[in-house]
């Protein structure tokens, strides 16, 4: 299977436990024979390797123009639709190399808004791990317009998804309750670790 992953955060950038999952699941489903790719971010030039035996392309945030006027009222949807847009590219450029099965990526940050804002494949399963905007809310962040943008914007992101799937019940539950939306029958997939 070919299946391509999408996560700001990855080694050795690490933010969040989305970026340890990414590794983890990654290098694992490679040693299992599937061909394994992530886009990821870099602040420096552009950069393909690999990395035990899963393909990492780097991409770095392309400014969009039309932002500009409104950037400091909305800097977070801001870098979330620029970067969304460097990998929305560089998926493009990857389905032309390769068939892509399926691409995962959590509910945050909506990575690949761009590609899917019209198109449905490759099949987009989304990991629901925790929504930023949740992690503001318990945090007391103020519900700014940027935050509200960022909100919907992961609420559709999570709409787009073909299948959805929990790290936990009470994430599944919370992501429901955050956003008023049934997530219902959501499987649920533990995060693996490789006990080697």
């Amino acid at each position: 299977m070919n299946i391509l992953y999408l996560s700001k955060d990855y080694p050795p950038y690490l933010i969040g436990g989305v970026g340890v999952y990414i590794d983890e699941i990654s290098k694992l489903l490679a040693k299992m024979g599937h061909n394994v790719y992530v886009i990821t971010k870099t602040e420096d030039a552009p950069i393909e390797y690999m990395d035990k035996g899963v393909h990492v392309f780097r991409v770095k945030p392309k400014k969009i123009s039309i932002l500009n006027g409104c950037r400091s009222d909305i800097k977070g949807l801001s870098e979330r639709l620029e970067y969304s847009f460097a990998v929305s590219e560089k998926i493009k450029e990857l389905l032309k190399r390769c068939p892509i099965d399926i691409i995962e990526t959590s509910e945050a940050r909506a990575e690949a808004f761009w590609h899917y804002l019209f198109r449905k494949n490759p099949p987009l399963v989304i990991k629901l791990h925790t929504p930023e905007t949740l992690a503001f809310a318990l945090d007391h962040t103020p519900k700014t317009l940027d935050y509200r943008l960022i909100k919907l914007l992961e609420e559709f992101w999570i709409a787009k998804a073909v299948q959805k799937i929990g790290l936990s019940e009470e994430v599944v539950d919370l992501t429901a309750r955050h956003f008023s939306m049934k997530l219902k029958n959501i499987p649920i997939v533990p995060n693996p670790i490789d006990i080697e």
